[in-house]
């Protein structure tokens, strides 16, 4: 098989094609079938509201400072909520030299990740002081996994298990980060993980991007359900990747 120069999350530039200067995030790995063929990764573009499947020899991996310029409503397309109008600020240099471990305690009681958690949407309606950290927090029962740079943390992710599926939840990466690859690799990694189980995630109905990628991970909407979270009348869809779909 075709050894692979980028991975899952990487940021790169397409250099040939129509999308050539602009930059986006590999989204899946689709090596040859043998060592004549060339590599192939599915790339998604902020000005695309799908991947777009690209040989290797058309990207490039991005450089610090590269930026590519977009319209607020090419932006909106890829489904992101900034309206920023260029690539330097929409999306800045990707952050792939982070670590990706269980979380502690000590690590959401930090300034750091209290000063972007609790400025979610999800939390406008509570207080710091009325937030359970127990819910974020590895221990015998949940597993909570975060992405961190050095020693903040950035990026967490929840999973429960039960008797015949695991849950995900609590799936939020620090606004001010998001966009660079964080999300995509912290997923990954739990779906690698838990890659031979059944895993389930509820998603508001409205969120249309989130929706999208989980898809692409495999996911199908399976049922509507209400009164779940911090904004209990928004219905979410229930969605179910099976047990044994590779990632």
């Amino acid at each position: 098989m075709t050894k692979t120069k980028f991975n899952i999350g990487d940021r790169v530039k397409a250099i040939k094609g129509s999308q050539m200067g602009n930059i986006g995030t590999i989204e899946k790995v689709l090596p040859g079938i043998n060592t004549n063929t060339e590599a192939e990764y599915q790339v998604g573009f902020p000005t695309t509201p799908y991947g777009m499947t690209l040989p290797e020899s058309s990207i490039q991996k991005v450089s610090k400072g590269d930026s590519t310029v977009y319209t607020t409503e090419s932006v909106k397309r890829r489904g992101a909520i900034s309206t920023a109008f260029t690539e330097a600020e929409y999306l800045t240099e990707a952050h792939t030299g982070g670590t990706i471990k269980t979380v502690t305690h000590n690590d959401v009681t930090g300034k750091h990740f209290a000063g972007w958690f609790f400025k979610m949407d999800d939390w406008a309606n509570i207080t710091p002081s009325q937030f359970p950290l127990s819910l974020i927090t590895h221990d015998d029962e949940i597993a909570v996994y975060g992405y961190f740079n050095g020693d903040k943390l950035d990026g967490i992710i929840r999973v429960d298990d039960y008797d015949d599926s695991y849950e995900l939840s609590f799936f939020f990466v620090n606004k001010a980060l998001q966009h660079q690859g964080i999300g995509q690799q912290l997923f990954q990694s739990v779906l690698n993980r838990y890659k031979d189980k059944k895993l389930i995630l509820y998603v508001y109905k409205d969120n249309s991007p989130a929706i999208h990628i989980y898809k692409k991970y495999g996911f199908k909407i399976t049922g509507t359900d209400y009164g779940r979270g911090y904004k209990p009348q928004s219905p979410h869809y229930i969605m179910q990747r099976d047990v044994n779909r590779g990632v």
